[in-house]
């Protein structure tokens, strides 16, 4: 069921379109033939933050597009969506407006103002506060310019420092791009560009400081080149004075929440039946958290890193990453665990210089495990998302004492790993080759599927069973496994692999991928070209031998070149050897040397993975030797 949304709205009351003075920035701004290969043009992009001096925060959007192609209106670029949260801050709707190609004006109606519920919160009552509203631009035409303008203010002061962050440039070309910042006279006020760089000007305003940040004619990123938005130069704001600051205002908005009462330590109860170590119990109220209470995805700034009570969100069954943080500490520490939030950047690259929580986008919990902490991520299991993840990104922990984020050791290939030796037998049998033999594998970081806690499933073996199953859909019978988090080391002997023989006689193997490989496709490969850097998940070292032993009256009909390629982004190397007795081995490895690779390094990265992913270089032809029967 929708929402009544009650706003005021100015400008809209025309009952035809109408010519009127188009804005000289309107009229001037180039088309196609200047933007080639564009899908549109931001004619304006313009943002004001104010604090005032009774410490309430105003916004101001002002944003006109100029769609060339059909692309900006099937993104929804044309239908813009406004989020706010309605029990913080008041929304108004300034001005909505297209001006056609002929200069007509055409004012938004009424019906163009559509109130909805934002898809990740159409059944989460606790989050009813949060507002959506989609303003449509109807009849719009290419060359068409559509304008839209809105502002939020705080409905009272609520104490929060002004923090905040916008991208500087964006997949169309922006014409003109201003950003306004404005505190109280006296009032520190932080600032940096990450990827980036900018000259603002200041002055003084009444009795206030003004910072304008202005930039024209931004070229567009290439959608053709870049995969993801890592490297966009972004401007990131904090009036806050310190790192400390910030963390003290986290934690006085989090430790309240984080107190299990009755019904929270009945719960916990249930979940902890029948556990028997420490590692049991972290992992069975993780896993309780994750599934049992059901994940919002939305940003922690909208309510002001505010949170519900443990006892709130464990009864609502549903929490968006703060909340679900609040509870699992509750949990956690009631069960005798010492446990804070912590607040990690999806990325390496931050800005020191600014102590502001909202590029810390990713929440965590850190527990004390004994002789390393445990990083629990409340909506995620330990397999899919975990310490690991952090490593070299920034961390700042609400545990009273902080004094700015600290950034987790970054990964290398020693602790960044998979190794895959086999030795495979094949012999000649009814329709084909039959293949057995022993595979020994050496898991290790992010390669390592054991991260958790598991009493139900051999994971070990499961994952000898998908190793056997590459040879032939071999079976794996014996494993010898050593496991700790983070390391997975075993040996498994398997058996009844089989490859038939097609018509042309050539019997194909492929050399096999170590589990959790790096991937061309995922990482996009075939882009010839980037200008946003690349990040990875760290450094890292695959390698696969495979040596082969092939049975009386049989060949080897094609073998792949040998290569070794060293560049700037690692290495490459792979040999053969054939020993002319029936005995083959191949090895395949690849050595990625750096976290993020920048867009000048981009093709020395595609030669490696096109080189590890190229089907000829992973492929074994064998045939029967003349003569043979």
């Amino acid at each position: 069921m929708r929402r009544t949304i009650l706003i005021t709205v100015a400008l809209l009351a025309l009952s035809a379109p109408s010519v009127a003075a188009v804005p000289p920035d309107v009229e001037r701004a180039s088309g196609p033939d200047t933007w080639p290969g564009d899908d549109g043009l931001w004619v304006r992009r313009h943002l004001t933050v104010t604090l005032d001096a009774s410490g309430r925060i105003a916004t101001e959007v002002e944003q006109a597009i100029k769609p060339f192609t059909d692309h900006p209106m099937r993104e929804d670029m044309l239908d813009p969506r406004i989020d706010w949260n309605d029990t913080r801050r008041a929304m108004e709707v300034l001005e909505a407006v297209t001006w056609m190609v002929d200069g007509t004006e055409v004012q938004a109606l009424p019906n163009s103002f559509v109130p909805n519920t934002a898809g990740a919160l159409e059944w989460a009552v606790p989050y009813a506060a949060m507002r959506q509203l989609t303003v449509a631009h109807v009849g719009v035409e290419h060359g068409s310019t559509s304008l839209l303008r809105y502002r939020t203010v705080d409905r009272g002061a609520l104490g929060m420092p002004m923090w905040g962050q916008v991208a500087l440039a964006d997949f169309l070309p922006i014409q003109s791009q201003r950003v306004i910042l404005e505190v109280p006279t006296g009032t520190p006020l932080h600032w940096g560009v990450l990827h980036g760089a900018a000259q603002p000007e200041q002055s003084a305003v009444g009795e206030s400081t003004r910072l304008v940040f202005q930039d024209l004619a931004v070229a567009g990123l290439v959608l053709s080149e870049n995969h993801g938005a890592v490297g966009v130069p972004t401007l990131v704001w904090s009036s806050s004075p310190s790192w400390k600051h910030v963390r003290s205002f986290l934690e006085a908005q989090v430790e309240p929440s984080a107190m299990a009462d009755g019904y929270v330590l009945a719960k916990l109860a249930d979940v902890l039946d029948g556990s028997l170590t420490d590692a049991e119990r972290i992992a069975r109220i993780h896993s309780f958290v994750v599934d049992g209470v059901r994940t919002i995805e939305w940003p922690p700034l909208d309510f002001g890193y505010a949170t519900r009570s443990a006892p709130e969100v464990l009864n609502s069954s549903v929490g968006h990453p703060l909340d679900k943080a609040v509870l699992l500490v509750a949990m956690l520490r009631a069960a005798g665990f010492e446990a804070q939030v912590a607040f990690a950047s999806p990325h390496r690259a931050w800005l020191p210089e600014v102590p502001s929580p909202v590029p810390f986008e990713q929440i965590w919990v850190r527990v004390d495990a004994g002789h390393f902490p445990l990083w629990l991520d409340p909506s995620a299991s330990q397999q899919d998302h975990n310490g690991l993840h952090l490593a070299g990104h920034p961390v700042l922990v609400l545990d009273g004492k902080s004094e700015q984020p600290t950034v987790l050791r970054e990964l290398d290939v020693k602790h960044n790993h998979a190794q895959l030796r086999a030795q495979v037998e094949l012999s000649a049998g009814d329709g084909g080759l039959q293949a057995s033999g022993r595979a020994d594998l050496d898991l290790a970081g992010l390669y390592c599927p054991i991260v958790g806690f598991d009493r139900s499933a051999d994971q070990a073996s499961g994952v000898a069973g998908g190793v056997a199953g590459t040879f032939g859909g071999g079976e794996h019978n014996t494993v010898v496994a050593q496991q700790s988090p983070g390391f997975l080391a075993l040996g498994a002997d398997f058996e009844g692999g089989a490859f038939a023989v097609p018509a042309s006689g050539l019997v194909r193997l492929e050399l096999p991928k170590v589990p959790g490989a790096v991937s061309g496709a995922a990482l996009q490969s075939y882009r010839s070209a980037r200008t946003l850097p690349v990040e990875l998940q760290g450094p890292a070292r695959e390698l696969v031998v495979l040596e082969l032993t092939l049975p009386g009256g049989w060949e080897a009909s094609y073998l792949p070149a040998p290569v070794q390629l060293d560049n700037a982004a690692g290495r490459f190397v792979r040999t053969v050897a054939d020993d002319g007795e029936g005995g083959l081995i191949l090895s395949a490895e690849l050595e990625l040397t750096q976290s993020v690779v920048a867009p000048e390094h981009w093709s020395a990265l595609r030669a490696l993975l096109i080189e590890a992913d190229a089907p000829a270089g992973r492929t074994v032809l064998l045939r029967e030797t003349e003569g043979s029967e």
